[in-house]
């Protein structure tokens, strides 16, 4: 993971020319974003202990009820 990320950055590090170029520069950002969440996300899990995971894992989707409202609405769009 830890190379992706840095190849990413380092092509974020480039000004994209072309609209082909601004696209693909934002699809590696919404990728590199989306990675930096997953890694930090797990970084957290693993500090839970057993019986709490097993918790969140039986809840599955009915965790978003959770959430507040307006977050599920925005999530539902």
């Amino acid at each position: 993971v830890d190379p992706t990320m840095s190849m990413l950055r380092d092509a974020l590090l480039e000004k994209p020319d072309t609209a082909e170029d601004r696209h693909a520069a934002k699809r590696m950002r919404d990728m590199l974003e989306l990675i930096e969440l997953t890694t930090g996300w797990m970084d957290d899990v693993q500090k839970l202990s057993t019986n709490t995971m097993i918790q969140i894992m039986k809840l599955g989707g009915n965790i978003t009820k959770l959430l507040p409202a307006r977050d599920r609405k925005r999530k539902a769009n």
